[in-house]
């Protein structure tokens, strides 16, 4: 077999979803293990410290030759990316036959006037593979990004090791639809029900956010940027989901985030899912997390 036979080249239009990608998965693994598939690129992997799993989708614009994987130290691969102006075209070339290292092709996509080119090495694969199947919630909260990488960030700052996450329903109606009349006080009907989420931690001081959406029939998706006139009394509130979870790790995820909204998938005895969309398609990146369990 002919070296060009064991040649691969994956293209993107423009840089910048390849660097995000990068960016935002490069705060949690110190190297990343790439799998070329036919159309996209796939990260299936565990961190370091064995908390967190990763996977990501991110489609390309074309990819020729086999189907294989390579590995790249993080860290590298973020400084190198800089280098590449985001609107420029890029190409990843590999081919094992002549060389372990990976070449990197940033140009001017219409005028070719100008390019950029990196040879980085690849590395021994060290992160553990993981399978992550679907999965079943019971609960998905759509959230605003800049809100919750500011709650993560303030807890932090003040001495939180954990936040933890709440959905509540109104006393007796956990299991129940409801619907807000004209006065907004709740009442049952099969159209609606009200759901309380609440953001908490508590370190130097103890803070929360607490978020009240009027949820559709059969829907199990909660909006935090719903605006409701729904009187609800503290005291009434019947939790359905407690759970703690890392906040340095949240910390991680949410820091490179730049779109607006972010997904959060919750169950009890279940771990948190954060999937983040890359741009239109099927491109996202899905952390995985465990809960953490008291002493």
């Amino acid at each position: 077999m002919s070296h060009s036979d064991q040649e691969c080249v994956i293209t993107f239009d423009q840089c910048n979803q390849f660097r995000a990608l990068v960016d935002i998965v490069s705060n949690v693994l110190t190297t990343i293990t790439f799998r070329v598939c036919p159309g996209e690129i796939q990260i299936d992997s565990i961190d370091s410290k064995s908390i967190c799993m990763v996977q990501a989708r991110l489609q390309c614009s074309k990819t020729s030759g086999p189907s294989h994987t390579f590995c790249i130290g993080a860290g590298t691969l973020e400084k190198v990316l800089r280098g590449a102006p985001l609107h420029y075209s890029l190409d990843l070339r590999t081919n094992p036959d002549e060389s372990p290292d990976v070449v990197m092709h940033s140009y001017e996509t219409i005028t070719d006037s100008h390019e950029f080119k990196a040879v980085v090495p690849t590395l021994a694969e060290t992160s553990e593979k993981v399978s992550l199947n679907d999965m079943e919630y019971e609960y998905v909260v759509e959230t605003d990004l800049v809100m919750l990488r500011q709650t993560v960030k303030n807890a932090i700052a003040l001495g939180a090791e954990d936040i933890i996450f709440e959905i509540m329903y109104p006393d007796g109606h956990a299991n129940k639809k409801q619907r807000v009349d004209g006065d907004g006080d709740e009442s049952d009907s099969s159209g609606t029900r009200t759901s309380v989420f609440r953001i908490s931690s508590e370190g130097d001081a103890k803070i929360s956010q607490t978020f009240v959406s009027t949820t559709q029939k059969n829907s199990n998706v909660i909006h935090t940027d719903m605006t409701n006139n729904v009187r609800l009394d503290a005291s009434k509130l019947e939790p359905v989901f407690t759970a703690s979870f890392c906040a340095e790790y949240l910390h991680k995820f949410f820091k490179s985030m730049e779109r607006q909204m972010v997904t959060m998938k919750m169950s009890p005895n279940m771990p948190l899912v954060v999937k983040y969309p890359l741009s239109q398609g099927d491109s996202y990146i899905q952390f995985v997390l465990a809960a953490k369990v008291g002493d």
